[in-house]
């Protein structure tokens, strides 16, 4: 039987060499034939297909090519250097196009016929550097149109036409090709589509799918399904023969409806004249959704949306040309002749930068956009007038957001600038903010300005009238707190021009119209050219309103004409203003003027001499005879005609009032009238005229004016002085032609008069009382007191002086009688409103004494008596004594209420505050206390004392220094409270032992910064040199403190911050402190303060290592009872990564990420504050996320060394012990970026679990207390495959530690990621199915064993740039290695598993981790049959000898 198997086997191989031989002799004969078809073709037929084709083109055109082959094989006819002209032009058919074209080569490929169907269908035409021309027939009988009003008729269409005509001609009209290639079609892009325009280079066309079996209308060009264009190195000129376009690669498809330019430029040419050049430069030029056929067909580019990124624009003006023809600058100039609309529903620019400028002078009507981003909708060029009707920049509406923006005004000397400007034509919305008006450097002007404000927003402007006519119409404009200085070079002639508004926008707006212009709490400077402020005028602060505002650009203009306000409102603060007669300067803290209520209204009014000691020589220089000294605090004109003062210089006014004026009017020479008689009118007349032409009044009201007229004459001198008076004067007027004593007295037909002054003594004449007015009203027995001021008398003798001042009180139930006749004032109620108390304590007191000079007999009341006592609004002052000099210790605003008030001399002579009332309540606001060290006052805004309870409560406390250096060795501390809680002893103890007891002090929302001295000597020399002071308050001691969310900050008083020690949320518990503050003889005790079981809360810390390279940040630090928890804590390179290695210079392991959680467990803090020694039982790591990233692309740093851990831990900085460390939850990433790779790659080693117990930090000094350290850590590789790693550290003389891994099943796809972007190989296959490896480290070598067990291992190598499988020698290095690799492991089923050597030089420019991942790698190698290590025979023998397997 098995004879014959073996016989039927042989007898099937002449069968199989038949069939074979067979195969081979029909593809022999196939290829021979195909050779003699192919080139017999070219030899028996060209000159005959030659003379068919020419025949074929009926004599229009000649046709010839170099050679024809044809293609059983491929199905086709080829043609080599193809050439087709046309023999003459005008023996052309009517209405007929010709072509002129050459190709290098010409192909069908794939032609099919199929007779039944009369149906030609030919696969591919390959063209190969087509170079066609365009011969258009011309109309007999017609003018050429212009070409803005012709509809291009588009050479695609032309063409199709010819071969219409064609195909109609033709017995085979069925004809379908599959596509066309077009090679090189640099000449086809340059002669036909573009008309002689366009260059470019490496240029193709592709167009699929040609239908041309019906003869329907064809809707798409060709009628083809889809074309693409590849170009590169374009250039092409614009129509206006002035700018052209570059760029570096276009694509264009129309099945993905799609244009992509590459390095797109839009670049004039500035030799050529032209009104506007216009220069774009973007990278990439993205049109999505476009109909390319309707492009090609009708030259209507349609674009749905168009996104610009990063695009650079600049725009240059020329001189606007006359001559007809010449460019205009419009944009539709740049489509004339080539397209004939372009549309874009959406268009967007984002992070634009725009530059435009006046191409001869670059510094006037300039603008410079650092940032641009713009929206715009129907953005339209073309000839349709309808959609360009009322455009904004060739579009419907725009909106735009630009950042740092530069507008260099008209004047061609400031310029505006913006931080962010907003505009909107669907809002009609203009907002600026950061504005800035500044004069440019090295521009030379009469005058310069200065403007700054946070926002401009102008509300209801018409862009497209802006756009389009040049006309700026807005609704409102609004501009808060503008910062104006105004510098000065020189004083102006008076008849000179001086710059106004227009000019800024000359150049840019032809007129301005603002409905509503509101500029409030301006502030203004006016300096001259050195910096120093100037007297001739000046206001620090302003506002005004403007409605109906016009201004009109018209330098030829004179100013009121070129600025028009229907309505204005105007705001002055201190207001400066040297008047004409260069004497008398003009002054006022404010002034306002309202055109709409008629109102003129002037704060603090004064008039006075420039200088006094001058007007002896001003008054001989200018022929003046007086002086004028006036001032009144408010000065108001009702009813006053704004317009006709303004523009016709009168003043017309129906009432002003002056409240408390002061007049002083002293005459320089011999008066020729009665000393009576004020000799200054005429110079007041004089002055006034000098502003107005004439003056009316009809009613002026001096409310407690005072007069203080005085003569100094040589012969004759004479003094007349009155104050606390009322004055009226009525139809007050002065003209040119009346005279100031012509039968009227200060100007006015008639005057009224009321005086008011009273004064008396209290308590035998200790106290001297006086009053500004006194008003007494029987039916409700009240008496209205107008400024009451109460002093020390002449027979004071006490340590504690008190002072009032109050500007009104009301008295009730008062006995006149016995106030007048019995000295004696007894009363049921008295009320103050708005009071000054002084208090002075230890101080020298001097009597009262008038300060007119003028001596009354005072009247004395002995005795008051007073139920209840109220005040409201009104100021405490005390002063105290010390070393002979007065300090103003408290100042605060208070009310309060006193019940039983009794004051006589026996209770002044005692000082015994307490029996002057019965009851008190206090509220103090805005109060401020000076400390005794003369550097620091405490404030606080309000705080309510009672004798019904011990708690106080201080809103809004701080402490001030005077500066931040203060005493040498002493801090300065600068603190602010939202509340402070206290409860302190009462104020008789306070006040009589100068002793503050706080027994509980709770402080809320604290920031305190403390700034420390630089060095520490300077305060043994203040103890020796200065004794201590005795002030109001020598001793607060403070013995519970209760911190909640407070801040701390520390600084040395040079001002630079200490690092570290920078709290920015923090809670603090510290209960018996018994801490003096004021004891400045003694520190705290830190011992004693750890005694207090302090407690403590921080968040959102922050440390910075020594050079601020790293930063790490503490979410939340907590500590109570020895326990540090630390939460949410984030490592990172400050600079970031990659600034952090570029500074460094070298290659580093750089350390990121967060950690959820640390734990220190009985934590000694004492023994970590005063020795630096870190003491606990435990330390433990959860959450922790750590990324480790290495740039080999970053050269090594061949200096460096890396201690091994045990040396590190043996010569530490600090001194360490913890009982046990604990690492969970956690994870590790280690990204490497290789020298020649594009990206990084990266393992990750999830669910990491470590414990290490104990761990000891010594000095280099000091004895470490181990001889070996035992670490475990567990952890997922790629969170799939567990690892185990086992670590013995032994503290001998070479470091030397052992090292056991375990691995679990592992899938090595899972490391490819690492391997492909670092190594450059990947794992095709292959998973380890279990392993062991140990080896023993020290600071030179590794030396160990492995046992690893895998299978199917099949590697290859990968592309460093894209990082796809290799191909070519790549793919051939990967089948060498997977020869040469061993697959599994054990080799085979029987076998054991294949034992590898471990060994590997220590890098000591690395840290150890490097050292276990190269030991454990020279085991893989051995492992995987990519070669053994080899050991060096003296380090084998040392090990051997040691023992190790």
């Amino acid at each position: 039987m098995s004879s014959d198997t073996h016989h039927s086997k042989h007898s099937l191989h002449p069968i199989r060499k038949k069939i074979l031989g067979w195969i081979l002799r029909v593809v022999l004969a196939v290829l021979f034939l195909e050779f003699v078809v192919y080139f017999g073709s070219n030899i028996f037929l060209a000159e005959y297909a030659r003379q068919k084709v020419n025949e074929a083109t009926e004599g229009v055109y000649l046709v010839e090519f170099n050679r024809i082959n044809f293609s059983l094989i491929r199905r086709g006819v080829f043609l080599n250097g193809l050439v087709m002209k046309p023999v003459d032009s005008d023996e052309r058919n009517e209405g007929q196009t010709l072509f002129d074209f050459t190709l290098d080569e010409v192909g069908f490929s794939g032609l099919w016929y199929d007779f039944a169907d009369n149906y030609l269908t030919i696969g591919s035409i390959y063209l190969d550097n087509p170079n066609f021309s365009l011969d258009e027939p011309v109309q007999k009988g017609l003018k050429k149109p212009s070409s803005l009003k012709k509809d291009i008729v588009s050479p695609v269409r032309l063409l199709e036409e010819e071969i219409r005509k064609s195909l109609q001609q033709r017995p085979f009209v069925k004809l379908f090709i599959r596509q066309i290639e077009i090679d090189h079609a640099n000449g086809f892009f340059l002669k036909f589509l573009s008309k002689n325009n366009l260059e470019a280079e490496n240029t193709s066309l592709i167009v699929k799918d040609i239908n041309w079996t019906e003869n329907s209308d064809w809707k798409t060009p060709f009628n083809a399904q889809a074309f693409e264009f590849n170009l590169e190195k374009i250039r092409y000129p614009l129509p206006d023969l002035v700018h052209k376009i570059q760029a570096s690669k276009v694509f264009i498809s129309s099945s993905e409806n799609v244009i992509d330019v590459r390095n797109f430029s839009l670049m004039p040419d500035y030799e050529k004249e032209s009104p506007t050049y216009y220069e774009v430069h973007l990278d990439k030029l993205l049109l999505g959704n476009v109909d390319m056929n309707q492009v090609f067909l009708t030259s209507n580019l349609e674009v749905d949306e168009l996104i610009l990124n990063s695009p650079d624009f600049k725009v240059l003006t020329g001189k606007r040309s006359i001559n007809e023809g010449d460019p205009t600058g419009d944009l539709n100039e740049f489509i004339q002749g080539q397209l004939n609309s372009i549309s874009i529903k959406e268009l967007a620019i984002n992070k634009g930068r725009f530059f435009k400028a006046l191409k001869e002078d670059s510094l006037r009507n300039r603008i410079e956009l650092e940032e641009l981003n713009f929206k715009m909708v129907d953005f339209y060029l073309g000839n349709d007038s309808l959609k360009k009707v009322n455009q904004f920049f060739y579009g419907q509406d725009a909106s735009m957001v630009i950042h740092g923006g530069k507008l260099f005004l008209g004047d061609g000397i400031h310029v505006f600038t913006g931080d962010r400007i907003e505009v909107s034509s669907f809002k009609d919305e203009l907002r600026v903010i950061g504005v800035q008006i500044s004069p440019l450097q090295g521009q030379l002007s009469d005058h310069l300005i200065k403007v700054s404000l946070e926002e401009i927003f102008l509300d209801e402007i018409d862009f497209k009238n802006l756009y389009n006519h040049g006309l700026l119409t807005v609704g409102s404009l609004d501009v808060l707190e503008p910062k104006v200085e105004y510098i000065s070079f020189g004083r102006p002639e008076p008849n000179s021009r001086q710059s106004s508004v227009s000019d800024f926008i000359i150049g840019f707006l032809d007129k301005v119209s603002i409905e509503n212009f509101r500029v409030d709490r301006g502030k203004i400077q006016f300096t001259d050219e050195r910096g120093n402020k100037t007297n001739d005028i000046g206001f620090d602060e302003f506002s005004f309103k403007l409605e109906g505002l016009e201004i009109n650009p018209d330098p030829s203009l004179p100013i009121y004409e070129q600025f028009i306000s229907k309505e204005i409102y105007i705001s002055l603060n201190n207001y400066l203003l040297k008047l004409r007669d260069n004497l008398h300067l003009f002054q006022a803290s404010n002034l306002t003027l309202d055109s709409k209520e008629e109102m003129l209204q002037i704060e603090n009014l004064s008039i006075r001499p420039e200088s006094q000691e001058l007007i002896d020589l001003v008054l001989e220089k200018t022929g003046k005879t007086a002086a004028i000294d006036f001032f009144v605090p408010l000065f108001r004109a009702d009813g006053i005609d704004v317009q006709n003062a303004l523009f016709n210089q009168n003043l017309i006014v129906e009432k002003i009032i002056l409240p408390k004026p002061k007049f002083s009017i002293s005459v320089f020479q011999k008066p020729i009238t009665s000393k009576k008689s004020p000799q200054s009118t005429e110079d007041i007349r004089e002055l006034l005229l000098g502003y107005f032409n004439q003056i009316h009044v009809d009613s002026i009201l001096l409310n407690q004016a005072t007069i203080d007229f005085q003569s100094l004459g040589q012969s004759q001198k004479s003094r007349f002085h009155e104050d606390e008076f009322y004055l009226t004067l009525k139809n007050f007027s002065i003209h040119p032609g009346d005279s100031s004593i012509s039968g009227k007295t200060l100007f006015s037909e008639e005057i009224d008069l009321i005086f008011n002054n009273y004064f008396f003594n209290i308590a035998g004449g200790k106290y001297f009382a006086e009053i500004d007015r006194m008003n007494y009203n029987s039916k409700e027995e009240s008496l209205v007191l107008d400024g009451l001021t109460l002093q020390p008398g002449q027979n004071f003798r006490g340590s504690i002086a008190l002072g009032l001042d109050f500007p009104k009180v009301d008295l009730q139930g008062v006995d006149i009688e016995e106030f007048i006749f019995g000295n004696t004032l007894d009363l049921r109620k008295v009320q103050v409103r708005e009071g000054e108390v002084s208090i002075g304590i230890d101080k020298m007191v001097k009597p009262a004494i008038r300060s007119n000079g003028v001596s009354r007999v005072a009247k004395t009341i002995n005795r008051i008596e007073v139920d209840s006592i109220s005040a409201q609004n009104s100021y405490l002052e005390v002063n105290f004594l010390t070393n002979d000099r007065v300090k103003r210790s408290v100042q605060t605003r208070f009310e309060f209420l006193i019940q039983d008030f009794t004051l006589d001399t026996l209770a002044l002579d005692k000082n015994e505050i307490g029996t002057l009332y019965s009851s008190a309540d206090l509220s103090l606001e805005n109060f401020e206390f000076a400390l005794p060290d003369s550097i620091h006052t405490i404030n606080f805004s309000e705080v309510s004392l009672s004798q019904e309870s011990d708690d106080i409560v201080f809103k809004d406390f701080s402490v001030v220094p005077k500066n931040h250096l203060g005493n040498p060795g002493f801090p300065v501390v600068e603190a602010r409270f939202e509340e402070i809680g206290v409860i302190v002893n009462d104020l008789e103890e306070i006040v009589q032992q100068g002793k503050v007891d706080v027994s509980k002090l709770k402080l809320s929302g604290a920031k305190v910064q403390v700034f420390l001295d630089d060095t520490i000597q300077s305060r043994q020399l203040i103890k020796k040199s200065e004794s201590p002071k005795k002030g109001l308050i020598d001793s607060f001691l403070i013995r519970t403190i209760n911190l909640e969310n407070g801040s701390f900050e520390a600084f040395l008083k040079s001002g630079k911050r200490i690092p570290g020690i920078s709290f920015p949320d923090l809670d603090l518990n510290l209960d018996n402190l018994d801490f003096d503050l004021l004891g400045s003889q003694k520190e705290m005790d830190l011992s004693l303060l750890f005694s207090t079981n302090p407690r403590f809360n921080l968040s959102n810390y922050q440390w910075y290592n020594q050079d601020s390279s790293f930063r790490v940040d503490f979410g939340k630090i907590e500590y109570a009872q020895g326990n540090l928890s630390i939460s949410d804590v984030l490592i990172r390179p400050y600079p970031g990564i990659f600034q952090y290695l570029r500074e460094k210079g070298y290659q580093s392991d750089v350390i990121s990420g967060p950690i959820r959680r640390i734990q220190f467990t009985g934590l000694d803090l004492k023994e970590y504050v005063q020795n630096r020694n870190l003491v606990l039982n435990s330390l433990a790591i959860e959450g922790a996320s750590i990324d480790l990233f290495r740039d080999k692309r970053v050269p090594i740093d061949s200096s460096s060394y890396r201690e091994m851990p045990q040396k590190l831990m043996q010569n530490a900085r600090i001194r360490s012990d913890i009982g046990s460390i604990h690492i969970k939850n956690s994870r590790i990433r280690y990204f490497e970026w290789s020298s020649k790779s594009s990206l990084p790659g990266g393992i990750i080693f999830d669910n990491l679990e470590m414990d290490m117990a104990p761990f000891y930090l010594r000095r280099s000094n000091e004895t470490f207390p181990l001889d070996r350290l035992k670490i475990g850590v567990k952890a997922d590789i790629m969170g799939k495959s567990a690892l185990k790693l086992n670590a013995t550290l032994r503290f001998d003389p070479i470091s030397s530690m052992d090292i056991e891994f375990e691995l679990d099943t592992l899938n090595l796809l899972d490391v490819n990621p690492f391997l492909e972007k670092t190594q450059f190989m990947t794992f095709q296959k292959g998973i380890i199915t279990g392993g062991e490896w140990s080896f023993e480290l020290n600071d030179d070598y590794s030396f160990g064993q492995m046992k690893l067990g895998y299978s199917n291992l099949k590697v290859g190598f990968v592309d460093s740039l894209t990082f796809e499988n290799g191909k070519g020698k790549l793919n051939f290095y990967g089948f060498l290695a997977n020869l040469i690799a061993k697959n599994n492991n054990p080799r085979s089923l029987s076998s054991p598993l294949v034992k590898q050597e471990i060994y590997q030089v220590r890098d000591k420019s690395r840290f150890i981790f490097n050292a276990w991942w190269r030991s454990t790698l020279s085991g893989l190698k051995g492992t995987f049959g990519f070669g053994k290590v080899k050991v060096p025979k003296a380090i084998r023998k040392e090990e051997e000898g040691s023992g190790i397997d």
